[in-house]
């Protein structure tokens, strides 16, 4: 995949936690599950969590509280990251 912060390399994709394949040591898996999920969630989620990956101080806390997304860590590029599955109950 093309790397989701390009500055650092590092690619950003959306699998399933059991992958079949051997996965390579720079792809990063995050698998999210949820009920419903607001406009740029889950890219707002992996852009969090690839900068506290990569050291930097991301207090979700404070960021939640603040109500404002210029607080937020920049949002993850939509490529690499996909829908795998929905289910349905």
């Amino acid at each position: 995949p093309a790397p989701a912060f390009p500055a650092a390399g590092l690619p950003v994709g959306m699998l399933p936690l059991a992958a079949p394949w051997p996965l390579p040591p720079e792809v990063v898996t995050v698998e999210v599950v949820g009920r419903r999920f607001l406009h740029n969630m889950v890219r707002n989620m992996v852009g969090a969590l690839v900068e506290a990956g990569r050291g930097r101080d991301v207090n979700i806390p404070a960021i939640l509280a603040a109500r404002d997304r210029a607080k937020a860590p920049r949002r993850a590029p939509a490529h690499g990251l996909y829908l795998a599955k929905v289910l349905y109950s």
